[in-house]
């Protein structure tokens, strides 16, 4: 509910989003079912990092899972956005891949949004931050999840600091369970 409070009031155009890391489809399905003019692209490799991976090492449960899990999540992920495949566009690659595939497709400033809540280690939320807020429209929102963790500390929260300060930024919404968003 929160993130779809962040949309603009009016219903009257398609509303387009990003979701990166989409796990189980939780998240994509309730948007999906909550907003009828939503259009979203949703990107998961759906495969474990590699062993010396800075998300493996981390220590996060993704991070840590089998490949045998990660395919009951996407299963559960599919069987969950069926409904909605007339609105939804499954990516089902890395973060960089599918950023440079929807940049070529739509080209930049075209999303209404983009949730960013997959490999949470401090170079991949920043190169997320790069790659994600770029196709993202003026006017639009940045938003994610784990500003703290067990495993990672702080690493979210200052990987956005960092990131909002190094673009002459400051300031971030706070959401709840550890959600964070900014406008752009």
């Amino acid at each position: 509910q929160w993130i779809l409070g962040q949309l603009p009031p009016s219903k009257d155009w398609a509303v387009q989003g990003i979701e990166v890391g989409v796990k189980k489809g939780e998240l994509a399905g309730h948007l999906l079912q909550q907003e009828p003019a939503l259009y979203i692209a949703l990107i998961d490799r759906w495969t474990p990092p590699p062993a010396d991976s800075p998300y493996r090492l981390a220590g996060d449960e993704c991070g840590l899972a089998t490949q045998e899990t990660y395919d009951g999540w996407r299963a559960e992920a599919m069987a969950t956005l069926a409904p909605y495949m007339d609105r939804a566009q499954v990516l089902h690659m890395d973060s960089a891949a599918a950023a440079a595939l929807l940049q070529t497709r739509y080209g930049l400033a075209w999303a209404d949004f983009a949730i960013l809540d997959a490999d949470h280690t401090f170079d991949s939320r920043m190169a997320d931050l790069d790659r994600y807020t770029a196709l993202v429209k003026p006017g639009g929102f940045v938003c994610g999840g784990s500003l703290h963790s067990s495993w990672g500390g702080s690493v979210g929260n200052r990987a956005l600091e960092e990131w909002l300060k190094k673009h002459g930024r400051s300031g971030f919404n706070r959401g709840p369970s550890s959600m964070w968003s900014f406008r752009k």
